[in-house]
């Protein structure tokens, strides 16, 4: 399931970055294309780009903790 999550949020980037291309965007109908494109899976990629970032988040404040010797800063 995850690979899939993963897979659909890779093209959603890919289609963010691509609606950013001034030759991307002077074609009409491939922008309305990605556009639609791009609606469908950010229903999913936006929370699971969220659930990424919040990982991130969780991993690097566990590593701090970790790392903490004072025990008041603990």
């Amino acid at each position: 399931m995850f690979e899939k999550l993963q897979a659909d949020y890779q093209r959603f980037l890919e289609i963010e970055r691509q609606m950013l291309d001034p030759g991307v965007t002077s074609d009409l109908s491939r922008v309305t294309s990605m556009a639609k494109e791009r609606g469908t899976l950010a229903k999913l990629a936006i929370p699971y780009g969220r659930y990424l970032d919040l990982s991130r988040q969780i991993n690097e404040a566990e590593a701090l903790y970790e790392a903490e010797t004072d025990p008041e800063m603990r």
